[in-house]
């Protein structure tokens, strides 16, 4: 505990300095590197102290590599001399509170319906992990889309946050959905880019993405780097969670795979049927789900939800009937 504590404070140390020191310094390879280096030894220190086989520890090395790319963005690409330090300090800890300003289109969705979503996505949310809980764990098509499911499901969490950040500021402020109804892609481009995981995708967009595309003229080799640094950032968290180094090749070949296909759709000359879209899309999505999901469904301690809180509700949770069928 003490030993996450310094690499925490490291962190914020490091992010004080790349504002005084480094940002300013001319040469931008050399910022480059003195900004990267202690990003890594700091992501690595922080890695080798979390729990295996627990859900905080996903989120961790989550942050880690969020905060690290921000960073780097910040103080190698964009050096805003107008910008201050709280400001330089909240962009790059935004992964850990992804407060934005509320859009007309976010009133649209009255704040009593994110609180019904919430209480409804965290049942589901639990009855879906006391469901995985019972059947033999196994990497099948099946329980990883149940495992998928759960995922989409942790919503809640945002969900709950954003009812209070709008009710405390009256609506001009609320936090970044996590997911925009993902199952509704037509495009394995619109998945990955404004559908599934919108925090990260925002981060990857705004600072990975966008200064990428200022230097190179190519939006195809653009969007697979970032989809192979998002593999990276899987393998790593596979690794350092589930200690499972056999499932490195097929997790980084999930996103190597989904950033091609990602390329080959801009390149597609006939505009199919919609429905022909949406099946080719989550066609691809279900064949390489189980290549970056497969390992954890087979652990049944990684689960997305908050564990405090599903034990407070499990007696309400009994009440649901848990399917007898496992899936295999």
């Amino acid at each position: 505990m003490i030993n996450l504590l310094l690499v925490h404070v490291g962190w914020l140390l490091h992010i004080v300095i790349c504002f005084y020191v480094i940002r300013p310094i001319r040469y931008i390879v050399i910022r480059g590197i003195l900004a990267l280096i202690p990003c890594i030894i700091l992501t690595n220190s922080g890695a080798r102290h979390l729990p295996q086989h627990h859900i905080c520890s996903v989120f961790a090395v989550a942050i880690y590599w969020m905060t690290s790319i921000r960073l780097i963005h910040l103080t190698i690409v964009s050096r805003n001399k107008y910008l201050a330090l709280s400001s330089f300090i909240f962009k790059c800890l935004w992964i850990v509170f992804p407060v934005v300003p509320c859009q007309p289109t976010d009133k649209d969705w009255p704040i009593i319906l994110y609180f019904l979503a919430g209480i409804l996505k965290f049942i589901i949310n639990c009855w879906l992990h006391r469901w995985l809980l019972i059947c033999e764990p196994n990497d099948s098509y099946q329980r990883v889309f149940i495992y998928f499911l759960s995922i989409l499901t942790f919503s809640y969490v945002i969900d709950i946050q954003t009812v209070f950040m709008r009710i405390i500021t009256r609506d001009k402020y609320t936090f970044q959905s996590l997911n925009n109804f993902p199952f509704s892609s037509r495009s394995l481009r619109e998945f990955w880019g404004r559908r599934y995981n919108q925090i990260i995708g925002r981060i990857f967009h705004e600072s990975i993405f966008q200064p990428l595309n200022s230097y190179m003229s190519s939006r195809s080799v653009v969007a697979l780097i970032t989809f192979i640094i998002s593999g990276l950032l899987h393998v790593h968290i596979a690794i350092v969670v589930l200690n499972d180094v056999p499932s490195v090749l097929p997790t980084f070949a999930c996103f190597f795979l989904n950033g091609i296909a990602c390329c080959v759709e801009r390149f597609l000359p006939n505009k199919l049927p919609p429905i022909l879209e949406w099946l080719i899309t989550h066609c691809v999505l279900l064949i390489t789900a189980p290549m970056c999901l497969g390992s954890f469904a087979r652990d049944q301690s990684v689960f997305f939800g908050i564990d405090a809180l599903s034990s407070y509700v499990d007696q309400w949770i009994l009440v649901l009937p848990i399917p007898t069928i496992c899936p295999k």
